[in-house]
């Protein structure tokens, strides 16, 4: 019995894996993952040493701010630390290596599998004393999840890693729950207190999905118990008292977030009535879709949903009775009958909690990776149904065959959708090919364009940016046919209702036609300014932005400062209204209004390399030059520029900071042992620090380097004046005559130059 079920575990494993492994030899996916090979997130660490420092510089105060114009005007801000060290540790140990970065989510997905497996074995055999235990269902439902095709995002999106970490430990700790209440001692020890509450903090502090767990836990804890005990207040004591570590844990991760409260998301969470019942059922709706009929997949799924515009739509209507009576309904029946089994239908819509934006908007509505857990969830429902194990063992034959028909066409689709994420342009063709409407193709055409510009074929480029455009343009026709003024009021703080939908065309448009074709901008200002004036007020953060560029580039300053101080004010926390803003401060001389938002910036995104820029400049225009030796050696370490560390090190030596110029400099000669611009700063440490027996040494190496190099006439010059200098002060003339002659003999030499060395020549006699 024992072999048969590890045989069945294996083949469920095996299974999933020989149909995700033709993914994993595929190049980087334009969609997300060039945050890892442009090292977006954070520096890639080259040693240890570089791990430590990565981490201590940027994981504790890392934010990450989440926006997509096409989606909504909505930017969740994130702070999440344990996340952010994870990040980094991968990137120290997968580098650029394309091929860990798809092997790892995979594996990941496997383990799950492997939980899956056992958490189904063990649900499907609950409360079965009989030693014939099934072993072929849990298979079949495990695949049914393992390859569900609304899965295949949250599989082969590398970015998405950090979810399914999170997941594993999730469906960990339900399987321990599974097995505990299979045992007679149904007590926690402290092993197990601590290993739940370590496990879920865990969870916690490294993906914000895991919250609903204890939730979900609770429900079906005191669902099956009280199908035995059919006692509330037992069930409800038993429930507690096993959950308890896990409400420890969550009460532990908000007292840390609120002693952190700077750190905290900028989206706090909000309920809103009409958001609750009129948005969330329609994404509710879209999800069931997604689960039961997974035909049109898209990473750009937001655009896919049918919003209704206003309450009389009867379709509307029909999906808020649908997603009510899923709420109610469970609780109507177990009050009634005194049946806990729909109970667990619970577990489900806990499970889309964090995605239904019932507690807080979020910039994406739904997403294909946001079933992941979901599905399980669904499946997790049904296995808890007695009355369905009854019928699945009653009619075996039947019911398998039933499972093996639907587990094939998941195969067939989930294979062809592996198939369209072998390459960038494969993966949004597909996306073209899905039942949408003129704004979503003319999306997809955009993203097709910005991938080819990207790769430096401009050619393919302006024909996907010309079909963008037209889609988009028919879209503003089709939109303003059906324009009203009575839409309903959280389609608008979305950005979502027609108007602003028209306006996000016209800003796709104008970006594509300044940007990519080079149209004047008093051109491109003149079409884009009547949509952007219709829709100021509700008007998300890129279409001020791009308007506010549009005015200064047509000179038009104090136009552009009101429109980015709206924009500052509508989205404080928004790194592009920040940057902007801070930008024309600057551009103004208003060092003042700059420097608080500039400061304010840099403390929520220092690992964004235009934060550090800004701030760069913002310590140039004010001599501070302790500050700007400091950015400009994080600019150094955030984007591994030798230049920025050689500059840092030049401001160091004269603020006469040796400690802060040595460390850098033991970098530089890490990171190129022979670079000449670093042996020439080197040998000004070593005359700062009175160590005049190393500077020979140093000066011959940047003499040498520069031969094998191409340099620049001016660092050339410095090495060559360093040289006479030096030899000079030893008195020695051979090699000064040697320097002076190669040095009269490069071009461009100034006149102060050539006094200066014409006056050495007469002072020593020389040639």
């Amino acid at each position: 019995m024992k072999n048969k079920k590890n045989i069945s575990l294996l083949l469920t494993i095996l299974l999933t894996l020989l149909v995700y492994i033709p993914s994993i030899n595929r190049q980087w996916q334009f969609f997300d993952e060039r945050i890892f090979f442009t090292e977006a997130l954070f520096p890639m660490p080259a040693s240890f040493a570089d791990l430590y420092e990565t981490i201590s510089t940027y994981a504790f105060t890392w934010h990450i701010d989440s926006q997509n114009a096409f989606f909504s005007n909505i930017i969740n801000t994130r702070f999440n630390v344990v996340g952010g060290i994870l990040n980094i540790i991968i990137s120290y140990l997968f580098k650029k290596n394309v091929l860990y970065y798809h092997v790892f989510p995979l594996l990941l997905h496997l383990i799950n599998t492997f939980l899956i497996w056992l958490i189904f074995y063990e649900l499907f055999n609950l409360n079965n004393s009989s030693d014939k235990k099934n072993s072929i269902y849990p298979s079949l439902f495990t695949l049914l999840w393992s390859l569900h095709p609304a899965n295949i995002e949250a599989v082969l999106l590398a970015t998405n890693w950090t979810p399914l970490f999170t997941f594993n430990l999730c469906f960990g700790i339900l399987l321990f729950y599974l097995k505990k209440i299979g045992d007679k001692n149904q007590n926690l020890n402290f092993l197990e207190i601590a290993f739940l509450i370590v496990s879920f903090i865990t969870t916690l502090f490294h993906s914000e999905y895991s919250f609903t767990l204890p939730i979900i836990l609770f429900i079906f804890l005191f669902s099956n118990k009280y199908k035995t005990s059919m006692n509330i207040h037992n069930s409800l004591m038993y429930s507690l008292k096993l959950c308890s570590p896990l409400a420890f844990g969550i009460v532990f991760y908000f007292v840390i977030n609120f002693l952190m409260i700077k750190n905290a998301p900028t989206t706090h969470l909000s309920f809103s009535l009409d958001r609750t019942l009129w948005l969330s059922p329609q994404i509710f709706w879209h999800f069931l879709k997604l689960i039961f009929f997974p035909k049109d997949l898209s990473l750009y799924q937001t655009n896919l949903i049918s919003l209704a515009h206003s309450y009389n739509n009867y379709f509307a209507i029909f999906k808020m009775i649908i997603f009510l009576g899923c709420i109610i309904l469970p609780l109507l029946i177990f009050t009634i009958k005194r049946n806990s089994t729909m109970l667990i239908f619970y577990c489900f819509i806990v499970s889309l909690l964090t995605y239904l934006h019932i507690a807080s908007p979020a910039y994406c509505l739904i997403a294909e990776r946001y079933c992941y857990f979901p599905i399980f969830a669904f499946i997790f429902c049904i296995l808890f149904s007695n009355t369905l194990k009854q019928i699945l063992n009653k009619h075996k034959k039947m019911s398998i065959s039933i499972l093996v028909i639907i587990l094939s066409l998941f195969f067939i689709k989930t294979s062809f959708r592996i198939n369209n994420w072998k390459d960038s342009f494969a993966l949004y063709s597909s996306a073209l090919k899905c039942d949408g409407n003129s704004l979503y193709k003319g999306q997809i055409y955009s993203v097709l364009g910005y991938y080819f510009d990207s790769i430096g074929k401009k050619k393919e480029m302006k024909i996907y940016m010309k079909e963008s455009i037209k889609h988009l343009s028919d879209s503003i026709k089709e939109l303003e046919a059906k324009k009203t003024n009575n839409e309903i009021k959280t389609l608008k703080s979305y950005g979502l209702d027609t108007k602003s939908l028209i306006t996000t065309c016209a800003f796709s448009i104008a970006s594509t036609r300044l940007t990519n074709f080079k149209e004047s901008p008093n051109k491109v200002l003149d079409f884009y300014r009547p949509y952007i004036l219709s829709t100021i007020e509700t008007a998300g953060v890129s279409q001020l932005d791009l308007y506010a560029k549009l005015l200064i580039l047509t000179k038009q300053y104090e136009k552009a400062l009101e429109v980015l101080k709206l924009s500052k004010e509508k989205y404080p926390k928004s790194s592009l209204a920040i940057y902007t803003l801070s930008n024309l401060y600057l551009k103004l001389n208003n060092l003042a209004n700059a420097e608080t938002i500039i400061l304010e910036g840099y403390e929520y995104y220092p690992s964004y390399k235009r934060m550090l820029i800004r701030i760069i400049k913002l310590s140039e225009l004010k001599k501070d030059y302790v500050n700007l030796a400091k950015y400009e050696y994080l600019l150094g370490f955030r984007t591994h520029s030798k230049e920025a560390y050689q500059k840092s090190v030049q401001l160091y030596l004269s603020l006469n900071n040796l400690k802060e110029a040595k460390k850098i400099l033991d970098k530089l000669l890490t990171l190129d042992k022979e670079n000449p611009i670093t042996f020439l700063l080197l040998s000004k440490y070593y005359y700062l620090a009175n160590e005049h027996n190393k500077i020979l040494d140093a000066l011959n190496h940047a003499y040498l380097a520069s031969k094998d190099r191409v340099v620049t006439v001016s660092v050339y010059k410095s090495i060559l004046l360093s040289l006479i200098s030096f030899s000079l002060s030893y008195n020695d003339l051979i090699n000064t005559q040697k320097y002076i002659l190669e040095f009269e003999s490069l071009p461009n030499i100034l006149k102060d130059e050539r006094l200066y060395i014409e006056n050495l020549k007469n002072k020593y006699h020389l040639q």
